[in-house]
């Protein structure tokens, strides 16, 4: 992979794009360097024009994932890093808590690594005052940090206050609905772990209390 990322940003160097410099020729303003890699790349590598870079540096796990403010995001990608890739962030009391969020377009999480990495995490909007999508958002988002892929989400028949996920295990399942709790500032989610109607499998059943 290094050697992939040094062959491209040779030619990406001339743009501006990214380079193999120092950290003191980083420009602090508008990249950042990967101490894993020793790059100097742009602060949004999902906003790049390199494919390269995007692949590299740019996570879109949550791109669908509507959350209704700023914490809440660090709080699920803390959570992600753990569970999927064993790492911890390192950047969190970096991050502008204050920082403007789109109602339109995308918004973006940038983690710092506890292996020296970086990636910046894509969502859909972290500004979502509705009720009902901040329910599925937290659902959703609980459930690709455990399960490692949007398509383990289920939403039952359009209700606003029960969902699924699968390929998690019943542990996990418990763990997911205590998430969902504090991410709903207390108000309580219940799980419950039940068998396919096939045999085929276990799915993790969460309902938003009223």
């Amino acid at each position: 992979m290094k050697k992939t990322l040094l062959s491209a940003v040779a030619g990406l160097a001339v743009i501006g794009s990214a380079c193999a410099a120092g950290p003191d020729t980083c420009n602090p303003d508008k990249y950042v360097w990967v101490e894993k890699d020793e790059l100097c790349i742009p602060k949004n590598p999902c906003k790049s024009k390199s494919d390269v870079i995007r692949d590299a540096y740019c996570s879109t796990v949550f791109s669908n994932v509507q959350l209704s403010n700023w914490r809440y995001s660090i709080r699920v990608v803390q959570a992600y890093l753990r569970k999927q890739r064993g790492l911890s962030m390192t950047n969190i009391k970096d991050i502008p808590y204050d920082k403007d969020t789109s109602f339109l377009g995308q918004d973006y999480i940038p983690a710092k690594t506890s292996d020296g990495g970086y990636i910046v995490f894509e969502f859909d909007d972290l500004s979502d005052l509705g009720g009902a999508d901040v329910r599925n958002g937290i659902a959703q988002a609980v459930c690709i940090v455990y399960s490692g892929r949007d398509l383990n989400f289920e939403q039952y028949g359009g209700r606003e206050d029960f969902f699924g996920c699968k390929r998690v295990s019943e542990s996990d399942c418990l763990e997911m609905a205590q998430m969902m709790t504090e991410l709903r500032d207390g108000h309580l989610v219940t799980a419950s772990y039940e068998l396919y109607s096939d045999g085929s499998g276990y799915l993790c059943n969460l309902t938003f209390e009223k």
